[in-house]
């Protein structure tokens, strides 16, 4: 049987009934009116009443996880955890849409289920013990093989239930994290669309003009400088004025 919370429920959701008794007030304004603010009142008061009520029916921490099962236990709370923030992210294929009283109740199971075993666990011990002080006692064996049977039903089980929910924490967190990819995806998108709509704004390209303007009057100024190739009638090279040894030979001559 399911244990009593620790947590008792609030005032105010034992006596939500009392809330929708708020509308007779306007009775005497209008009957009408005030039954129907009251069959309003009442309706909203009992989905809240059946959303809130998980939070205290299935409240595991009211369970004392056994020392050696904190491992397990450590590991259902992290899965519990990825499926609750990854649960949003399914949308339409989510079912239920809330996922939370789901969670609190097998969370509340998994823990009944890892103190029973501890408990199993205990009791085989101790027959254990009596079949050694006992060894002739065929009720003590018998109740051993019942109690040893027991355990690895509860086991079982608890296997069975873990595997659900790590195949349910892989489910949503793959499809969460193939949202999140697709997101980047439309994001870097949208970036790229708005990179390729701005304008380039690039202007005529005055220094190239510039530089070709002055390669080309660089080229004509180096080729106007360059010395000729060969003589001219109208000039005459250095090599043929005569040095003054070969004047002053040619006067003394008769």
């Amino acid at each position: 049987m399911p244990r009593e919370p620790h947590r008792a429920e609030p005032l105010t959701l034992r006596l939500w009934w009392l809330f929708p008794l708020l509308g007779l007030v306007l009775l005497s304004y209008s009957p009408g009116l005030a039954l129907l603010t009251v069959a309003i009142l009442f309706g909203l008061g009992f989905i809240w009443r059946v959303l809130a009520k998980h939070e205290y029916e299935y409240d595991a921490d009211s369970i004392a996880i056994p020392e050696q099962a904190l491992g397990e236990w450590a590991e259902i709370e992290r899965l519990t955890e990825e499926i609750r923030a990854a649960w949003p992210t399914l949308g339409a294929p989510a079912d239920p849409r809330d996922i939370g009283p789901e969670l609190a109740r097998a969370r509340y199971r998994l823990a009944e289920l890892l103190d029973r075993r501890a408990e199993l666990d205990r009791a085989a011990a101790e027959l254990r013990g009596v079949a050694r002080d006992l060894p002739g006692d065929d009720a003590s064996g018998t109740l051993y093989a019942e109690v040893d049977a027991r355990r690895a039903e509860v086991a079982g089980e608890l296997g069975r239930r873990v595997a659900a929910l790590r195949r349910l924490g892989a489910a949503a967190g793959e499809h969460a994290e193939r949202v999140r990819r697709a997101e980047q995806a439309r994001e870097a998108v949208r970036r790229a669309e708005l990179v390729a709509a701005r304008p380039d704004a690039v202007e005529p390209d005055g220094l190239g003009e510039v530089a070709g303007r002055t390669g080309a009057a660089l080229d004509a100024y180096w080729e106007l400088s360059a010395p000729p190739s060969g003589g001219s009638s109208g000039s005459r090279s250095p090599s043929a004025s005569p040095s003054p040894a070969s004047g002053e030979a040619g006067g003394g001559t008769v």
